[in-house]
């Protein structure tokens, strides 16, 4: 009796056992799984946070890669502008050199258009004012209105011989030699009105002016002071009208 008691006690002592060994295992399976569970999901993160760490680099060396081309073809079309600024400065300082190179050839040949005129003759009375004589020189000027101009300042300074006198004061300027209908216009500043020749004088006057702007082409001259037609000139002569020149060869070479 006693020994069949004790069997099954060392029986289910067994079982019971066999039961804790089971569930020990169990619980150790459920935790390695659980560790093995914990561990897989880390390197699942793990590799998640990898992959948009190298989606995130690639995106960066695309953006920069995209920023330096953007950079480049700034680069390149600023260039360009520079160049085509550079070549429309160069053809507009070629057009201006042209310009310039044509204005030059123009008057140039202007110049050579004017005709010149050789041994000038300058007419200057006695200093008795009893006769007019010709004075030829070697000086040459253009037979325009600016070369009658230069003729008539060089009357004006008067001669450089002895016995001969200028009648015009040295202080009268030349204010303009205007050429116009076969008429020679010539006008004096207004203290010209204080010369004093006398009624001999002021003929002589208006004859050698117009003997001087025979010289140019025109047997008419016209005196003008201060640019006006003046009705009488020093109170002798009415020069409201172009005067005529006479011959040259009336005149005797001093």
């Amino acid at each position: 009796m006693k020994e069949g008691v004790t069997m099954k006690r060392a029986k289910w002592l067994f079982v019971t056992l066999s039961a804790a060994l089971v569930l020990a295992a169990c619980g150790q399976g459920t935790n390695e799984e659980d560790v093995s569970g914990a561990e897989g999901a880390d390197s699942e993160e793990t590799a998640e946070e990898v992959e948009d760490t190298e989606d995130d680099e690639a995106d960066a060396e695309e953006d920069d890669a995209e920023d330096a081309l953007e950079e480049e073809e700034d680069a390149e079309e600023a260039t360009e502008e520079e160049e085509t600024d550079g070549a429309g400065e160069d053809d507009s300082a070629g057009e201006d050199e042209a310009a310039e190179e044509e204005a030059v050839e123009e008057d140039e040949a202007q110049e050579d258009d004017v005709a010149v005129l050789n041994s000038v003759t300058y007419y200057f009375s006695d200093d008795q004012l009893m006769e007019t004589y010709r004075v030829t020189t070697d000086q040459s000027v253009t037979q325009d209105e600016q070369g009658a101009k230069e003729v008539l300042e060089q009357w004006i300074a008067g001669p450089d011989r002895d016995g001969l006198m200028g009648l015009v004061p040295s202080n009268v300027t030349v204010q303009e030699v205007r050429f116009a209908d076969g008429v020679a216009y010539v006008s004096f500043s207004g203290n010209i009105t204080e010369a004093n020749l006398g009624s001999s004088g002021e003929m002589m006057f208006t004859e050698q002016l117009a003997m001087m702007m025979a010289q140019f082409g025109y047997e008419k001259t016209q005196l003008l002071i201060d640019g006006e037609v003046p009705g009488e000139f020093l109170g002798h002569m009415d020069v409201s009208e172009p005067f005529e020149a006479s011959a040259s060869s009336q005149y005797s070479e001093y």
